[in-house]
């Protein structure tokens, strides 16, 4: 399928997430090549596909676990490719995710994982 289908509603809204052009790379394997997707404020989006095609690195580039190697990432027509620590996390606060397996992020050591909340919570209440 090459086309989008779009409501009348969300043509005139400012969509609430766009993705243009992001890639990604771990090492010599391109994981993402130019993913383009835009979500309406309001609008729901399931991705789906088979075990390593790219679903979980999407959603980490998008909320910033992961960095895009390239493209655009907009979250209400912020730019959050590279974006800081502070706004990433202003960012996080307005979206929920559950991961396939266990709660753990990949990304991070052992001990930053089990001190994970603790130390947001720690960062929320300064």
């Amino acid at each position: 399928m090459s086309s989008k289908a779009k409501s009348p509603a969300s043509k005139a809204a400012t969509p609430k997430i766009v993705m243009s052009g992001v890639t990604k790379s771990f090492g010599d394997k391109q994981v993402l090549r130019g993913i383009d997707i835009e979500v309406a404020a309001e609008e729901s989006l399931a991705i789906i596909g088979t075990s390593g095609c790219g679903k979980s690195v999407t959603l980490k580039c998008l909320l910033g676990l992961l960095r895009a190697d390239g493209g655009s990432i907009k979250v209400d027509g912020e730019e959050m490719i590279h974006a800081g620590r502070h706004q990433l996390e202003a960012m996080r606060r307005r979206f929920g995710m559950t991961f396939q397996f266990g709660a753990l992020f990949d990304s991070l050591p052992i001990w930053e994982n089990v001190t994970f909340r603790l130390r947001q919570q720690q960062t929320m209440t300064r």
